[in-house]
């Protein structure tokens, strides 16, 4: 039906948040809450794990703040489309009780994930599309095995957060496609090859069956949310591979940037196995004939959410008052320069590296204002997000033909000037900086036959997106700013050796 909503679970890095989506790809209403974290004091100081059920009472608080609180009040859900940030794991013993739900940022298992790459890089490399091991399965379940031998013997079920969300819902066991592979459960090219590595690992790793995104894995069976009739739910993927589609980027050539909480720069190949080397990663998409070659900038936004409280933490809204500020500022920002970690990915090399800002000296002349802070650090991020465009362009063998920008960061209007007149490009920024939350309900609609296509579904809402094109003269000034930064970046060493 034309007025059908599409509810969205979107599992993310900060915050699990509920979205109704209308049929022409509106946010209509949204609601959030922040994540729940167990106390762990036989765990590493990097360690995290959720709380699961504080964490599933906030699933069910936000679906009920938007299924309840409509503007019409009256609400028609066709379907619920999960998705959630990649490389976050929930372990279940046999009943279906969580033994381990840990997000991405649970660094538990850095030594037992070095480890395994320096002993079996090549081999889980291949398996996992290139990401170090402490990130994903075979890592996590080398630590419990280690640390919680008893933990470990009672896993029966691995699943990705997205998917134990949906198991929640439906009662009904499985892994979708995108986000097994970026967390270590399938492999990129050849779904069995995990299986083999698992058994090199000597690691039991008891897996679902593994599904596409674009395929309806059952119904919600909890009339406690107040969601009624018998509503389909579609666990529709990793988020920046949803962000891609929210944004319009569905075919080969196109490039998407997700500037979230990390950055990403994602490139599609019609090579689904594209083995971008060791400094990449190479990934699948919602599209089975489509793979990913996938170049991360890093923690982008947790950078920017971390500067904004420092300088303008007094304001109501520090976002909008870097906004104002950089804006002040001319290009260059008058000889400032930032390193606040965002830079071109290396995943063979992932050691912590110094940062900070360089200003002209001495202080006596005057110091760097706030402005110029403000707008150099988003003018880094244009920077890295440009490095990592032409190093996943490199590994491809083609330049993007098209190239997309979305994500919470596109709020600020001067970043998403500076990144359009860094790359030099024409850039099409999303009409909505939530793309996930749209691209998530666009493939739920695609599974429940509502859209015909993906590809046609981004065609109709392509033309509510705004091309930015580069303005000429500050591009000219920002290649040799930007060859500058590079310089300074590649200079700065490593904290650990």
């Amino acid at each position: 039906m034309a007025d059908d909503q599409v509810l969205v679970l979107d599992a993310g890095s900060s915050s699990i948040r509920c979205h109704i989506v209308s049929a022409d790809s509106r946010i209509v209403r949204s609601a959030s809450r922040p994540w729940a974290y167990l106390y762990e004091p036989d765990a590493p100081e990097l360690a995290r794990a959720f709380d699961p059920d504080a964490c599933w009472k906030s699933v069910e608080e936000a679906i009920s703040e938007c299924v309840g609180h409509t503007a019409s009040g009256h609400l028609c859900i066709s379907a619920v489309a999960v998705t959630s940030q990649r490389q976050s794991l929930v372990f279940l013993d046999e009943s279906g009780g969580v033994m381990y739900a840990g997000p991405n940022t649970d660094l538990r298992a850095v030594f037992e994930g070095f480890s395994l790459d320096f002993e079996h890089g090549h081999v889980v490399s291949a398996a996992t599309g290139g990401r170090p091991a402490f990130m994903t399965a075979p890592g996590k379940l080398a630590w419990f095995r280690d640390h919680r031998a008893d933990v470990y013997a009672r896993i029966a079920n691995v699943l990705t957060l997205a998917d134990w969300l949906t198991f929640k819902l439906t009662g009904n066991l499985g892994c979708e496609r995108t986000l097994a592979s970026e967390s270590g459960l399938t492999g990129v090219a050849c779904p069995g090859q995990v299986l083999s590595v698992f058994r090199r690992l000597k690691l039991d790793c008891p897996i679902p069956p593994v599904h596409e995104a674009l395929s309806v894995r059952g119904a919600v069976c909890r009339p406690e949310l107040g969601i009624s009739g018998p509503v389909p739910v579609v666990t529709a993927g990793a988020d920046t591979q949803c962000g891609l589609i929210g944004m319009g980027i569905v075919d080969h050539g196109s490039a998407g940037i997700v500037a979230g909480w990390s950055a990403t720069v994602q490139l599609l190949s019609s090579i689904t196995d594209p083995s971008p080397g060791v400094k990449m990663w190479s990934g699948c998409f919602q599209i089975p004939d489509l793979g990913i070659i996938e170049s991360n900038t890093g923690d982008m936004g947790n950078s920017l959410g971390w500067l904004a409280d420092l300088l303008f933490g007094e304001t109501s809204d520090p976002y909008r008052a870097i906004d104002e500020a950089a804006k002040t500022v001319s290009v260059g920002s008058d000889g400032v320069s930032a390193f606040l970690g965002p830079q071109a990915m290396d995943a063979s090399s992932l050691s912590m590296k110094l940062g900070g800002l360089t200003f002209p000296t001495p202080l006596s002349l005057g110091g760097p204002t706030r402005g110029q802070i403000g707008r150099a650090t988003l003018e880094s991020f244009a920077y890295a997000l440009r490095a990592n465009l032409e190093q996943a362009e490199g590994a491809a063998g083609f330049d993007a033909d098209e190239i997309g920008l979305g994500g919470g960061i596109t709020r600020i209007p001067v970043f998403n000037r500076v990144v359009v007149d860094v790359v030099g490009r024409d850039v099409m920024l999303s009409s909505t900086h939530d793309v996930t939350a749209i691209g998530a309900s666009l493939v739920a609609r695609r599974a429940i036959g509502e859209i015909p296509s993906l590809s046609e579904a981004v065609e109709r809402r392509s033309p509510n997106n705004t091309r930015l094109i580069p303005d000429p003269q500050p591009a000219l000034e920002y290649e040799d700013c930007y060859q500058e930064w590079l310089r300074i970046q590649g200079s700065l060493g490593y904290m650990m050796s």
